[in-house]
């Protein structure tokens, strides 16, 4: 039976998400599309970036009575797949791809900057050696006007914490990967399960991973659309003015992050309390926000119907693909 908390279970949901934010349309107010006006922010705007300059026709041929406008949006449609791109990339001809390298080059650098320069920023908010234990929280800041990660279930964003001594030799890490495109320590890597959302982190085997992961009807976890019905896990970065209380069962927070009272619309804030005993300062530690587009666990769950001839294809070209995570951002901080 489906567990009576989880709803069905909707694939994608960014415009609700920007809807339930600051950066949404107000309830019965609907601006022009090529205005943006007071705190709306529309989807156009950062995926869709103005032209700059000025003195734009955007009639062709233009009439006697057109007049020149300070923008034009450029047809950009940049997301954060990047990991699509390299796979178009590596494989031009077998794919039959019209669009050159170079281009897709160009739209990669693009998802790039759209990924490192406008959707997160990482600070550390608070440092101390107290005994025998050093404490560190880090503040993640999502500056999109969605969840982050948004769109189709396989995507994952996570802290890649490390804390080196005073020597430079590595004391704790958090949240290391692997070229396979596993992340150490994450239980829906190793054991098909799904990490939780934690406050407070102690061990290096615990990761905090923003995510959503599916359920099937009997509470397991599931990465194939078809068998979702609901979310065990949902705990990626709210949009600023997100209301956790409030949100439609569709873009509802699940698992642990419901309860956790630092993660709110447009932040999450994370304590790592790690061990030093041994080592002497000073300490460095370094935060690091990874993304990824298919985690593995999704990968995992696809193999499964490998045998099928497209599902096949695609697992054999993510397989030979690169799998180097996106660092959205970082911060870096001493402690003596």
């Amino acid at each position: 039976m489906t567990p009576p908390s989880a709803p069905p279970a909707p694939e994608q949901t960014p415009y609700l998400e920007w809807l339930h934010s600051d950066f949404g349309e107000p309830a019965g107010v609907r601006h022009p599309i090529s205005e943006t006006v007071g705190n709306v922010q529309l989807c156009q705007d950062c995926h869709m970036p103005h032209s700059t300059g000025g003195g734009v026709m955007i009639d062709r041929p233009s009439p006697p009575q057109g007049t020149t406008k300070d923008h034009f949006s450029q047809h950009h449609f940049v997301g954060g797949n990047i990991m699509l791109l390299n796979i178009l990339q590596d494989n031009l001809q077998a794919l039959g791809v019209t669009a050159s390298a170079a281009k897709i080059t160009d739209t990669r650098k693009r998802a790039a900057d759209l990924l490192q320069q406008q959707s997160a920023t990482l600070t550390m908010t608070e440092g101390a050696i107290r005994g025998d234990n050093l404490f560190a929280t880090i503040g993640v800041q999502n500056l999109a006007g969605h969840k982050l990660p948004t769109g189709f279930p396989s995507r994952r964003a996570w802290l890649h914490v490390v804390l080196r001594d005073g020597a430079g030799a590595a004391v704790f890490e958090s949240g290391g990967w692997q070229a396979d495109g596993r992340i150490v320590g994450d239980d829906g890597d190793e054991k098909m399960l799904h990490e939780p959302h934690y406050e407070l982190i102690t061990r290096p085997d615990q990761v905090q991973i923003y995510e959503s992961i599916m359920q099937n009807s009997d509470g397991q976890v599931t990465h194939t659309l078809l068998r979702a019905a609901g979310y065990i896990k949902d705990n990626r970065l709210l949009p600023r003015g997100f209301d956790k209380k409030t949100a439609a069962p569709d873009i509802l927070v699940r698992g642990e992050a419901a309860a956790d009272g630092n993660f709110i619309g447009g932040s999450d804030l994370v304590t790592y309390q790690i061990p030093i005993g041994g080592h002497t300062g000073p300490f460095t530690i370094t935060a690091e926000l990874l993304y990824a587009t298919i985690s593995y666990s999704f990968m995992q769950d696809l193999d499964n119907d490998a045998a099928l001839p497209l599902v096949g294809r695609f697992v054999r070209y993510y397989d030979k693909a690169d799998k180097t995570p996106v660092t959205m951002a970082a911060v870096t901080g001493q402690l003596r």
